[in-house]
């Protein structure tokens, strides 16, 4: 499914912003223009963050069951995930993968999907209008164009997350997170879904 990147004016929460209101707003026009925006930035932060991006996660594939290390976008609240954070019960950390674009391609040109589909695809990915998806451009740390799978999660325990040091790829920008955290919630929390409910 898509949907339109002009949704994100209707939904800004500019309370949350303070002082940087401005700066953002004119980020969030260049966005809806189709220009690009800093999706990432710099970050001294010694502790994973929402959004950032993290190498050397370990999954199970359900279908062999072997055990791999992927790089994926952290989606976990960091209060939730922070070491400062007492909890009663360990915590864990749940994240998308990310592969590159071009694996992508592979997958979909296997699948049988004719080339002009696959353009116009990544037309839309690269627009941020597929909402399973989130499109991270090369840069800070992404060898080459690619992509989060939003649609498929995992949760591991905190304890087997790598330490931040080398493992962090990226940092979100303040507008990549909104942009981020407005996906997630449009993918999985559709009010105008359409469905009558008792």
């Amino acid at each position: 499914m898509t949907f339109s990147p002009e949704d994100l004016a209707t939904q800004l929460p500019l309370h949350l912003f303070k002082d940087r209101a401005d700066g953002f707003l004119k980020e969030l026009k260049s966005f809806l223009e189709g220009k690009t925006v800093p999706l990432f930035c710099e970050t001294d932060e010694k502790q994973w963050i929402q959004g950032d991006g993290a190498r050397s996660l370990p999954i199970v594939d359900i279908r062999s069951m072997q055990r791999e290390s992927v790089t994926g976008i952290i989606l976990s609240n960091t209060c939730d995930i922070s070491p400062g954070n007492p909890r009663d019960l360990p915590a864990k950390l749940t994240f998308a993968p990310i592969i590159a674009l071009s694996v992508f391609e592979s997958f979909l040109a296997k699948a049988g999907v004719n080339s002009a589909k696959i353009i116009s695809k990544f037309n839309d990915i690269r627009a941020q209008r597929v909402t399973n998806l989130m499109y991270l451009p090369e840069g800070f740390g992404v060898a080459e164009d690619s992509i989060a799978l939003l649609d498929d999660l995992h949760s591991i325990p905190i304890e087997l997350v790598p330490s931040v040091g080398e493992k962090r790829v990226f940092s979100l920008s303040q507008i990549g997170h909104y942009l981020f955290l407005f996906k997630l919630s449009f993918h999985f929390c559709r009010v105008h879904e359409g469905l009558v409910r008792g």
